[in-house]
């Protein structure tokens, strides 16, 4: 997985990270077992890891669009002047909540934020408002820290058994439309069809791993572009229809053409991004797991829920290896080769935080012309004005919120 994975990461966003309990298998028991002790036709969640989680965001020094004095010091910290007019927000959002992430707490968070917004989907928006008398300060500090459970999802096929969807539910027509980046075209359409199967069309998971192994198959990862593609010489994600003409692009990107292809196929779909970690591979001047940005996808089933798959991760040059039993004891013992594993199976090492794009700020942005969605959100966004330049990240480290 090594070829694959540090070109996946978009940032190391976390800087301090502690696994408190590694290696406790347990399982969702119940039902049939299909000669698998513990597992249950479905989705099974299993091998809990609890984690404390703390994100930091600093900015060094802010250097003002014009020379600025003031008569008293900042309202932000009295004891720091002013660098000049203007705003300066921060949203940051913690892990989802879910099957997946479990018994999430906050510890705490430092400075108090200005809001705290609960938002949909089981997590909060904390909200600084660093500048909240217009007056930008010369530096900014804020730390927040979670605590959680995390579960490895592993789908177990035999037996399970899938009813029909409602394509009256708002859940089927919010997951199947066409909106932006997840596009679609006829050449799309056409190889979709292709792929459905003719004399069972209801047969939803032969067309799902169908749509994936195309991805896994005909795509490749753009290694010449670690964090975004560029197009038309500036960052952009490209949509679906881009990635499919190109055939090469990052995971968010991925993550696009399969919910495509599956919203194509009338099986609702998803991105879904967060925080991965390699278990394998330690920071040894924190003495944390090596982290970054990533992202995935899911798919519903009736009656089951939503399934992950991670087309990226099985086009790695080691995917046809068997998982590795650090990542999954189930799935190594049973010898299934990565780029099978991550259709419908996740190891518990990866941290959701977002589901589905364009998140809408809470409370909106006051900075002037500031956009009110980000498109892909993890960890923090940041909106400002009156700046000419900053400088961010802790002392002796990476700046954490870009720069």
């Amino acid at each position: 997985m090594h070829a694959v994975r540090p070109a996946i990461m978009k940032a190391v966003v976390l800087v301090g990270i502690a696994i408190l309990g590694l290696w406790l298998p347990a399982c969702n028991s119940g039902g049939a077992t299909g000669g698998l002790r513990g597992l249950k036709p479905g989705l099974n969640y299993m091998q809990p890891l609890k984690w404390r989680l703390t994100y930091r965001y600093r900015v060094r020094e802010i250097i003002a669009n014009r020379p600025y004095i003031r008569e008293r010091p900042s309202t932000f910290d009295p004891t720091v002047p002013a660098a000049g007019p203007g705003t300066y927000e921060v949203w940051m959002v913690g892990p989802r909540n879910g099957d997946e992430i479990r018994g999430m707490k906050c510890n705490y968070a430092s400075p108090e934020p200005t809001q705290i917004t609960p938002v949909e989907g089981g997590i909060d928006m904390i909200y600084y408002d660093f500048a909240p008398d217009g007056n930008l300060p010369q530096e900014i500090t804020a730390a927040i820290q979670w605590e959680f459970y995390t579960f490895e999802r592993y789908a177990y096929w035999e037996g399970m058994d899938i009813g029909e969807y409602d394509k009256d539910s708002e859940l089927y027509k919010e997951y199947t439309k066409v909106e932006y980046p997840i596009t679609t075209n006829k050449v799309i359409r056409n190889a979709v069809n292709d792929l459905i199967p003719k004399e069972h069309p209801e047969d939803y998971i032969t067309t799902a791993l169908g749509c994936y192994n195309y991805v896994v198959c005909n795509f490749e990862y753009d290694f010449s572009q670690p964090y975004w593609v560029m197009y038309n010489g500036g960052q952009a994600m490209h949509d679906s229809t881009r990635c499919w003409e190109n055939r090469t692009g990052v995971c968010d990107e991925f993550a696009n053409v399969m919910c495509s292809m599956l919203r194509t196929a009338g099986i609702p779909a998803r991105p879904v991004a967060g925080i991965v970690h390699l278990i394998d591979e330690y920071d040894e001047k924190t003495n944390i797991l090596v982290a970054g940005g990533h992202a995935w996808a899911e798919f519903y089933l009736p009656d089951i829920g939503w399934v992950p798959l991670d087309p990226t991760w099985g086009m790695d040059t080691e995917a046809r290896e068997t998982i590795k039993p650090y990542w999954s004891m189930m799935g190594s013992a049973r010898g299934i080769p990565q780029v099978d594993y991550y259709f419908g199976k996740h190891d518990p090492y990866r941290i959701t935080m977002f589901k589905n794009w364009n998140m809408t700020l809470t409370p909106a942005p006051k900075t002037p012309d500031a956009d009110t969605e980000e498109m892909w959100f993890v960890g923090h966004t940041d909106r400002f004005s009156g700046i000419r330049e900053v400088e961010y990240g802790w002392e002796g480290q990476p700046g954490i919120g870009g720069g």
